[in-house]
């Protein structure tokens, strides 16, 4: 395939990635949980207003009751200088990164802290299975054109964002399938070969180490975890915790929606959600779609 038209395949992924990302994915005929969507409206809050609604909640504690999920250092660093410029306590304030949250919950449950495998320690794997697996291998190229074991950072990428977008799950997972079989030509095509392979391509990645694939994994495991034990294991590690705070993200991976279903539906704590103005609107959009899915964490694989 010439480097042009291996460009096309290319951006035909993304777009599918894309539109199926974004695409309003409910379906009319489904009855809706009436009851749920209230419960999840009523504690959940967006906010834009440069942190202020958070700042109030500073004040003196023994214990944090504000959980404050701020994926990047930066924004942790942002939060810490705002209250130390306005001469705010930090004794109510827990900043850290979902995974760190996960971890911990992870961590009482096992006893152990379990090891995840990152970016670095994923491409040689999926390298080695790229050479081996041949249906994986073959769709792949179907896709890109070049040979999949040369373009494994390209193949991780698009695995990364698969996850982000499907965590996994399998509702999301068929509804992807589904989307795909109604598109015409290549969007619809190359989207399902990339979500065929993407699954497959996982499923060999968990044989080949014993470490959690991602850290999004780990977030599914801790989430099924809560939700086996209907919210103990949260409250046994967290139990001054009133709220949960996201600050700084551009996007709420499903991964992530699934833990704040788990957390609305098995405990009292609120979900409060910082957006940015350039993403705010589809994040207000999207994140009440990608919540209340029932077995949030639930994969297509065998779970842990």
């Amino acid at each position: 395939m010439t480097e042009e038209a291996n460009g096309m395949s290319n951006s035909s992924v993304q777009i599918s990635l894309t539109k199926f990302g974004n695409d309003d994915q409910s379906d009319p005929s489904l009855p809706s949980k009436e009851e749920d969507k209230l419960q999840f409206d009523s504690r959940l809050s967006f906010h834009d207003d440069d942190l202020s609604s958070l700042l109030e909640c500073s004040e003196h504690a023994v214990a944090p009751t504000e959980l404050v999920l701020a994926p990047v250092d930066l924004h942790r660093r942002v939060i810490k200088h705002r209250l130390a410029d306005e001469n705010r306590p930090r004794d109510s304030f827990r900043l850290c990164k979902p995974v760190d949250v996960a971890t911990e919950l992870l961590e009482a449950k096992t006893g152990n802290q379990p090891g995840t495998a990152d970016r670095i320690d994923r491409l040689p794997l999926l390298e080695e299975i790229l050479q081996q697996h041949t249906e994986v291998a073959d769709r792949f190229q179907l896709v890109f054109g070049a040979s999949p074991a040369d373009s494994v950072k390209l193949i991780e990428q698009t695995r990364t964002e698969v996850e982000s977008i499907t965590g996994y799950h399998p509702e999301r997972i068929e509804e992807f399938r589904n989307w795909c079989q109604k598109q015409n030509g290549p969007l619809g095509a190359d989207g399902l070969d990339l979500l065929t392979a993407t699954v497959e391509l996982e499923r060999q990645l968990r044989h080949q180490t014993t470490r959690v694939t991602s850290k999004e994994a780990l977030v599914r495991w801790a989430c099924r975890e809560v939700l086996e034990c209907d919210g103990d294991l949260w409250e046994q590690r967290f139990p001054t915790i009133d709220r949960v705070w996201l600050c700084g993200a551009s996007t709420v991976s499903a991964s992530l929606a699934d833990f704040f279903t788990c957390l609305l539906t098995t405990t009292d704590v609120d979900v409060q959600i910082y957006v940015r103005n350039t993403s705010g609107t589809l994040i207000r959009q999207r994140l009440p779609q990608l919540l209340g899915i029932e077995a949030p964490g639930n994969e297509v694989f065998d779970v842990q």
